[in-house]
């Protein structure tokens, strides 16, 4: 029987990544305003109106670091995999050189060994 479900689409690694960090920060924060005051009140604790401009803030400063490394790493994954192609070549014209290097030696040995043998009859 078809599958007739929408395959749903995986998040962005950098989107994921920021989620997370910014899931975690949020937990942190929460905890440490409501359990803090109860082991230290007199404490510095910041106010709850602020908490969602803090996470939203967080957001977006984490965001654009996730996007940012992750465009990063493309470009030296692009980088290495374009100098790993640049070496290729250089090889492979190295090798068709060396080929023909010694295709050439050998028929220079062939004519040397021809002119030899003229020169002793």
């Amino acid at each position: 029987m078809a599958d007739n479900k929408k395959p749903h689409k995986k998040l962005p690694k950098w989107l994921k990544n920021t989620l997370e960090v910014v899931g975690a920060l949020t937990i942190f924060m929460a905890g440490y305003n409501l359990i803090g005051p109860l082991f230290y009140p007199q404490g510095r604790y910041f106010e709850w109106w602020t908490f969602p401009f803090s996470i939203i803030l967080a957001l977006i400063f984490v965001g654009l670091w996730s996007y940012h490394e992750e465009r990063q790493a493309k470009k030296a994954e692009e980088q290495k995999l374009k100098a790993v192609k640049i070496e290729a070549e250089r090889l492979k014209k190295q090798q068709a050189l060396e080929a023909q290097t010694e295709q050439r030696a050998k028929i220079r040995r062939q004519k040397n060994a021809q002119a030899q043998n003229r020169h002793k009859k």
